[in-house]
């Protein structure tokens, strides 16, 4: 399978790792990446999520696993994500691969 054409990678972000919360604290935001060469879909759809809560998806994020940079990036569910000034949440990923290794990863996001 073909990656995912660069010219239709058009959007960037910033994936946020957040530390340990203290007490009752916001957790304190540790890194900021910067993802570029990403595809970002507005979408409405609802979702229940791993605790069985109905959640609002906002959009998708596609980072191609051949085009996408920083290369090998490894998201995770307690990481947030910053498009356009606008922060959400990761509410899944899906990996999805090729006959032979990952070809690219879906994100789930909600606001």
């Amino acid at each position: 399978m073909k990656p995912i054409p660069k010219n239709l990678l058009i959007h960037s972000a910033y994936a946020i790792k957040l530390g340990e919360a203290e007490r009752w604290e916001e957790p304190p935001e540790v890194e900021w990446k910067k993802l570029s060469f990403i595809r970002y879909e507005p979408c409405s759809t609802l979702r229940l999520s791993k605790t069985n809560e109905q959640v609002q998806l906002s959009a998708v994020l596609f980072y191609d696993c051949y085009n996408s940079r920083p290369k090998n990036f490894d998201f995770s569910e307690t990481d947030k994500i910053e498009i356009d000034g606008q922060r959400y949440n990761i509410v899944s990923i899906k990996k999805h691969y090729d006959e032979k290794k990952l070809h690219h990863v879906e994100v789930e996001l909600c606001l």
